[in-house]
């Protein structure tokens, strides 16, 4: 019988592990927000936050402005996090997350959203945080669908 050395184990796992992690990303990714946003039909583009399972809605600013998530965690520690708008653009300020991806993703704007890695999200998993920009046109589109 063929045993496998253990560095070529350890490269399948590795590989195992990151098929896993990509699968389990996209199932973040493509949903759907479960509820739309009501009235701005002006506004240029619309942010979704949902934080511990539940979701909200935000226009694009005319002017940059922060809004401050704040809770805690199981054990008693302070969840924060800082999510800054723009005109155009969303991005996590600051966050007590002790990795700091979800800084380090940058800013999503409505003209970079196909070219960065996440698409038009951020993620923060440690705080559970998922921040996602969608444009006038995709809200148009999503609601024709719902009343589909």
């Amino acid at each position: 019988m063929y045993m496998m050395k253990k560095k070529n184990l350890l490269i399948l796992l590795i590989c195992l592990g990151v098929i896993a992690g990509i699968a389990a990303l996209s199932l973040v990714i493509v949903h759907r927000p479960e509820t739309l946003p009501e009235g701005n039909e002006d506004a240029a583009g619309y942010v979704y936050i949902k934080a511990a399972g539940q979701g909200r809605w935000f226009t694009l600013p005319e002017e940059e402005t922060s809004i401050q998530l704040r809770r805690n965690g199981s054990n008693g520690e302070e969840i924060r996090n800082i999510i800054a708008f723009t005109p155009d653009s969303v991005y996590m300020k600051e966050s007590t997350c002790e990795n700091q991806d979800c800084v380090m993703q940058g800013v999503v704007t409505l003209e970079n959203r196909a070219s960065r890695v996440l698409k038009n999200s951020i993620l923060c998993l440690p705080n559970d945080v998922i921040i996602e920009l969608y444009s006038a046109e995709e809200m148009k589109e999503m609601q024709q669908e719902k009343n589909q």
